[in-house]
């Protein structure tokens, strides 16, 4: 510490004084008292030495004694990096460890993220190959297929930079967007080039057909490209941790739609003029000139005419194909309700844990004993190699009687067994556990944490008596049902303690102060931090308190001294602390919380392998309203709180973006019967997606509602398509049936082309295997689903809305009279 200055003529030095203790020696030399002119000092009287500040944690890996140590990855920072220079550096201490010392890692979040990557990619290179397949198979010639191809690549690179620009990082979200892109980012070139393609065929001239049948679908082109952007948009303006990670989703999507709508409208026709040629079998002289007809000629393919006779069929008879679309829908709307609910689906991510809770009191080490239990159980995985590393913490939160098992399971390409599978192989070693409760549970899709206990409803009220009454009724109806796992609540007056009753005038008579006593007490028990120490540059506690043999049972507190006034000689004398203090052992809660500013219990619990959390909240909110008092207010944390606003925001979202949607048609085709006729299709979609999740025993989750919502967007631009030329085709004088007849007939290749190319886009998301698999597996069976049940009934539900409803208004060329008039 500063202690002045001495200054000369020339010089002015510093006085400091170094009175810190640095040593174990430097305190034990600590005089306390001189008795008889001999000091006493702090090492007569007490052990000094250097130790850790809570001993109580005991860690072992794969058995054997450990120290565990834990990266934490900052904000923005990247987990595969951290991950590869954390192993580089492991290796190169390793090679300095004394014999018989290893380090073992215990869990890596960079193993399923780089897993989960690999996956996504093989995706990416198969959906690509089919698009590029499917394509080629429609056009009949891989050179006339590389004016949509080029689309692909082009966006691809766009979205990278997308990715970039706004701060993104190549992830499993970013990723799946752009597999998802693949399928989409063709469609607008598939509509040029088809339209060109057409008109070619039907005699005009190359370059005019490539000028012309661009004009005649950019509007077109334009309508569905705004219409996806749409439908992306409330994806992005999703709100908590969901949102957080989905709006990159929506925003990469979208970009690619800009992106490509630019290369379509743009570099396509370009590569169409220079690529595509006319029929051999036209004359030099025809090939000069225009064939009015081109634009609307019909198609005679084997394809083209079966559907034109269907088509007829089912204009004429509107009541069966009305009836049909409403009973499919209304079929979705039941099945709906048979849905179950969570959050994220349970993913592979090759880790489970047993988070375990011995009763309240229990010691370090008797905890420790459960989880060698636990340890002895697993070891048959362990040999069989579906478990690489068992690692466990016993004292977990500074509690000695929690304990956390984390079992890595061996590679996802190293075992059979999935990680659903051990789980519940796993599950009778936790329930033979007599000593201690446990459970077994896998992390949480989506990085959300509490994957051990999903299930946690927040009770609260005016007063903690009447909160733990409530709470212990809403325990007992959750304790009835067999699919919630260890349910328990917060509140639990079983922790033992001892509680001291102070004689206070005896401690007056004697001169003893409430505070000295209290001093007294935590010095001896309660582990009191009285100084600090510097050692090599970090600064440590100094903590007092008894040996461990003098703080046992209660009745150690007999040999705790208090020094006391003596009445007769007027000194003080030590005396002993029972002589102010009764002590009686009793149990009282650990503590005491608030939710909300008001008095709470929280009751949590586990969910079974099959059993979702959309109906453990279901069945809780369902008790709460028979149980609970008016004066009682049940609400959620952890992943139940997430999970109630992920689908409010969701069931929100999918609203938003049909009104957007519905708005920008209207702007759009200036008219609100056009945009009435597409979206009023929109629903076959979403019910096509109810029947493929119902079908494939998928639940519902976030992942399979973003599919849903994209599905909007998708399914409206099979409507864009046809409305938009009938509406070209009535300004030319046709009526409203022959209008419909033959945009439907003329934009049937397009559609079939540009949803089959979206269908096998995300079709190696049905087939996903691997580490994150159920994610996408979700999503994917909600767009191949919805859109192969949707399709056919679309391709004739569109044209008989259009048909019905288009002449309650004016076909465009009627307005634009009417205005210049």
């Amino acid at each position: 510490m500063p202690a002045g200055d001495i200054t000369s003529r020339e010089r002015m030095l510093e006085i400091r004084l170094d009175g810190r203790l640095s040593t174990p020696e430097d305190f034990q030399n600590i005089v306390l008292r001189k008795v008889d002119d001999y000091p006493v000092r702090l090492g007569d009287v007490a052990l000094v030495e250097q130790g850790v500040e809570d001993d109580s944690l005991i860690v072992r890996a794969n058995g054997q004694p450990a120290v565990g140590l834990s990266v934490l990855r900052q904000s923005q920072a990247n987990t595969m990096e951290i991950s590869k220079r954390v192993r580089a550096e492991i290796n190169r201490i390793e090679k300095t460890l004394p014999e018989g010392m290893t380090i073992i890692v215990g869990s890596d979040d960079a193993l399923f993220i780089s897993a989960s990557i690999r996956e996504v990619l093989i995706a990416l290179s198969i959906s690509l190959a089919l698009v590029i397949a499917v394509i080629v198979l429609f056009l009949g010639s891989f050179r006339t297929a590389l004016v949509p191809i080029i689309t692909i690549p082009v966006a691809l690179i766009g979205c990278i930079g997308a990715i970039y620009i706004l701060g993104f990082s190549i992830n499993l979200i970013t990723l799946l967007a752009l597999l998802l892109a693949i399928g989409l980012v063709v469609d607008d070139a598939i509509v040029v080039l088809e339209n060109i393609k057409r008109r070619i065929e039907n005699g005009e001239p190359v370059l005019r057909a490539a000028s012309e049948g661009t004009q005649q679908v950019v509007f077109a082109v334009l309508a569905t490209s705004v219409t996806l952007i749409a439908t992306f948009v409330p994806i992005s303006l999703l709100e908590g941790q969901v949102g957080r990670l989905f709006s990159e989703f929506g925003l990469i999507l979208a970009a690619a739609v800009v992106i490509s709508t630019f290369v379509a409208l743009t570099l396509c026709p370009m590569m169409a003029s220079r690529i595509l040629q006319r029929s051999k079998s036209i004359s030099p002289a025809e090939r000069e000139e225009a064939n009015p007809d081109a634009s609307t000629h019909l198609p005679e393919t084997v394809m083209s005419r079966g559907y034109n006779a269907l088509l007829k069929r089912a204009l004429d008879a509107p009541v069966v194909v009305i009836a049909l679309a409403i009973v499919f829908s209304l079929g979705g709307v039941v099945l709906y309700d048979t849905l179950p609910r969570e959050l994220a689906p349970r993913e592979d991510r090759g880790v489970a844990f047993i988070p375990m809770t011995a009763p309240q009191g229990s010691t370090a080490n008797y905890t420790d004993s459960q989880a060698r239990i636990i340890e002895r159980d697993l070891l048959p995985f362990q040999e069989d190699g579906s478990i690489e590393t068992v690692y466990s913490i016993v004292g977990w939160g500074n509690r000695p009687y929690r304990g956390f098992v984390v079992m890595r399971l061996a590679h996802w390409d190293n075992r059979e067994a999935s990680q659903g599978e051990l789980v519940r192989q796993m599950r009778p070693i936790t329930r033979r556990l007599i000593g201690a409760r446990a459970g077994v549970a896998s992390p949480a899709g989506l990085g959300l944490r509490g994957s051990s206990t999903p299930l946690r409803i927040v009770v609260g009220g005016p007063d903690f008596e009447e909160v733990k009454q409530a709470a212990a009724e809403l325990l007992r109806y959750a304790e009835s049902n067999d699919n919630l796992i260890n349910p328990g609540m917060d509140y639990e007056e079983n922790q033992p303690q001892i509680d001291l009753k102070l004689d206070r005038r005896r401690a007056d008579d004697l001169g003893v102060s409430v505070e000295e006593i209290a001093f007294t007490l935590q010095s001896m028990f309660a582990s009191k931090k009285v100084s600090s120490y510097i050692d090599r540059g970090r600064e440590y506690p100094v903590i007092i308190q008894a040996q461990k043999k003098d703080r046992r049972d209660i009745n150690s507190l007999e040999n705790v001294f208090v020094r006391a006034l003596d009445p007769d000689s007027g000194a003080r004398k030590l005396v002993p602390l029972s002589v102010f203090v009764s002590a009686t052992e009793n149990a009282a809660a650990a503590q005491l919380r608030r939710f909300d500013r008001l008095p709470s219990i929280t009751i949590s619990a586990g969910l079974s392998p099959d059993y979702t959390l959309g109906e453990a909240v279901a069945f809780m909110e369902q008790g709460a309203e028979s149980i609970l008092p008016s004066s009682i207010k049940m609400s959620y944390s952890g992943q139940s709180k997430v999970f109630k606003s992920a689908s409010s925001g969701v069931l929100l979202s999918f609203s938003f973006a049909l009104l957007i949607v519905f708005l920008v048609l209207a702007a759009q085709f200036e008219s609100f019967v056009s945009p009435l006729v597409i979206v009023l299709s929109v629903p076959l979609a979403v019910a096509g997606a109810i029947y493929s999740l119902t079908l494939m025993g998928i639940s519902l989750n976030v992942y399979s509602q973003i599919g849903i919502i994209l599905l909007i967007g998708l399914m409206a631009k099979n409507g864009i398509l046809i409305v938009e030329f009938a509406n070209q085709l009535r300004s030319t004088g046709k009526t409203v049936r022959e209008a419909v007849l033959e945009a439907s007939i003329l934009r049937l290749r397009p559609i079939v082309m540009t949803v089959i190319s979206t269908i096998l886009g995300a079709t190696p998301l049905v087939l996903a295997s691997g580490a994150g698999a159920e994610s996408r597996i979700a999503i994917g069976w909600v767009i191949v689903g919805g859109l192969i049940m949707a399709l056919i009934l679309t391709l004739f539900l569109t044209p008989l809305l259009y048909n019905l409803m288009a002449g309650l208004s004016k076909p465009p060329h009627s307005q634009a009279l009417e205005t210049q008039d």
